[in-house]
């Protein structure tokens, strides 16, 4: 369990500091209200369980006896997580917001609506689209608007852990390198390619899909985890056969 707490720790300071840099930059910046910020914390509180992952590789590989009660302590840490995203996006945040405009026309709209009153808002939204004989993209938009806010509820915890998987999976491989300043290009190109990849499908798939479709488009959101859930999966098979092979040996450790 102490790989657990300890891997939940490091996920909560990197969520602090990420979260506190995004205020920072909003209140500076003054391109949004700070009320509005919470979908866009989410997603960096989600990517800070990656740089947790990565520092917690030494802990779990780092030696042979207990590897395998550490890895599974870990597990629990990211199942945790899970649940704690789950908490933040579906509960705690339409907490936050007030009511928005029932036409559902922008996506703040859904953000103050619950799980069930999401499901209800999208019944009754796709039962008036279904019934329009020549819809249009205003048609559908509070439609896709609804299905983006709640599925976006389910995608985050699961990007959260996939985030932590392939951080772990990272420093396990890049443990392997003899030059440590590889690891760290390694560490730091992937965490800018993730970022990248997730500003990119959430704004080109909400402005570009949803903003231009006329009919629904429910999967929208999921696109967010295509980039690390493929990554996760290419990782993980080598891994694990790799894993009970032998324990790569960090620098610091060789020294000693």
């Amino acid at each position: 369990m102490s790989s657990a707490l300890r891997f939940l720790a490091l996920w909560g300071m990197w969520a602090g500091g990420f979260m506190g840099l995004n205020v920072l930059m909003a209140v500076t910046t003054g391109a949004k209200p700070v009320s509005q910020l919470f979908p866009a914390l989410a997603g960096t509180v989600a990517f800070a369980a990656y740089p947790a992952g990565i520092i917690m590789a030494r802990r779990v590989v780092g030696a042979p006896p207990g590897r395998w009660t550490r890895l599974a302590g870990f597990a629990a840490g990211t199942v945790i997580l899970l649940a704690v995203m789950y908490v933040m996006v579906g509960v705690v945040g339409p907490a936050l917001h007030s009511g928005g405009d029932q036409a559902f026309g922008q996506e703040e709209d859904a953000w103050s609506l619950t799980l069930s009153e999401l499901n209800e808002a999208l019944a009754t939204e796709q039962a008036r689209a279904e019934a329009v004989t020549a819809p249009t993209i205003a048609t559908w938009l509070p439609v896709n608007n609804l299905y983006w806010e709640r599925e976006r509820r389910f995608v985050l915890p699961l990007l959260a852990l996939a985030y932590g998987w392939v951080g772990l999976m990272l420093g396990f491989w890049a443990a392997w390198s003899e030059r440590p300043e590889m690891r760290q290009l390694h560490y730091w190109g992937l965490g800018f390619f993730f970022m990248l990849a997730q500003f990119g499908s959430v704004e080109n798939g909400y402005h570009f899909i949803i903003g231009n479709a006329a009919g629904k488009v429910d999967f929208v959101a999921w696109l967010v985890l295509v980039v690390p859930g493929i990554m996760a999966m290419g990782f993980a098979g080598p891994t694990l056969v790799t894993f009970w092979r032998g324990v790569p040996v960090f620098e610091e450790e060789a020294g000693g």
